[in-house]
């Protein structure tokens, strides 16, 4: 029992701060698909000793096609964590190399997968707890094999703070 305890110690303390949910959506006016969908989200993020890691996964019941399921999944390794120096260059506070996989069952006869590939830059402020903007290649790969850009700006905002500017 001890020596149990003893290898698991060291991957409980390797987590700095975690982060999980689970949604339930409505809505409408799809480009594809049924019009109208349900969605159930489970999202989960945690920082971990290098930096940090981020999934959600879309669970969406449809009449057209059955279960429709999406997911992205990410791990961003950070300079600072990493080196163990602090990064200031200007309001970048942090850049973190971006891996992610981006993927669904549909379509049946060619499933979606995209792979991503990038930089995270986290950027100081003051009215956010975090705000941090992702810029990645991607590659699809499906029979399209199509590569492009994405770029995308991640942030949390407590309600309390924007109360009291209100």
């Amino acid at each position: 029992m001890d020596c149990a305890a003893a290898l698991l110690r060291p991957a409980f303390h390797a987590i700095d701060w975690t982060a999980s949910n689970v949604q339930l959506l409505y809505g409408g006016d799809f480009e594809f698909g049924e019009p109208k969908r349900t969605t159930v989200t489970v999202e989960h993020a945690h920082g971990w000793q290098y930096g940090t890691n981020f999934f959600f996964v879309d669970i969406m019941p449809r009449d057209d096609v059955g279960t429709e399921v999406y997911a992205e999944v990410y791990t961003y390794l950070s300079w600072n964590k990493v080196t163990g120096l602090n990064l200031n260059l200007g309001p970048i506070k942090d850049i973190s190399l971006a891996l992610g996989l981006n993927i669904s069952n549909l379509p049946e006869q060619d499933p979606f997968k995209a792979y991503m590939f990038g930089l995270s830059f986290d950027l100081a402020n003051s009215l956010f707890d975090y705000l941090q903007f992702d810029v990645t290649v991607y590659k699809a790969d499906d029979v399209s094999s199509r590569y492009g850009f994405q770029f995308t700006p991640v942030w949390s905002m407590p309600l309390h703070n924007r109360l009291r500017q209100l």
